[in-house]
């Protein structure tokens, strides 16, 4: 988390990054997400910057779990591009998807079980 912390506050303005310092949760949300690449955070930070160079970084919880999702699905499809643009590949990307999706119920089935025995 401090390396990521350092990426961001090289990048950012003061008051931006006193702004992520002030709102942990979002940010460390977002440092989790880009799991330990600088680019990622970095392209996920960018979708908070204001258009107008006035404004203050404004950082929410919902605002960084749709920027998660965006940079997520952008991920994904340059990688499903890779069909097209290399077929030699089709088949190591159609594993791929076929592995993160029985992850993803993996967790899904974990995360349920979990929230059921807490409950118990």
């Amino acid at each position: 988390m401090s390396f990521m912390s350092m990426i961001a506050n090289k990048r950012l303005s003061q008051a931006d990054f006193a702004v992520l310092n002030s709102n942990r949760e979002p940010f460390e949300l977002l440092c989790f997400a880009a799991f330990g690449m600088p680019r990622a955070l970095l392209n996920m930070l960018a979708s908070f910057q204001p258009d107008d160079q006035t404004s203050a970084l404004s950082i929410t919880r919902t605002a960084a779990v749709r920027s998660i999702k965006d940079v997520s699905d952008n991920t994904l499809n340059v990688f499903r591009s890779l069909r097209v643009k290399l077929p030699l590949y089709t088949e190591f990307i159609a594993t791929g998807e076929a592995m993160m999706s029985r992850i993803i119920e993996a967790i899904k089935r974990i995360t349920k079980l979990s929230q059921l025995t807490a409950k118990a």
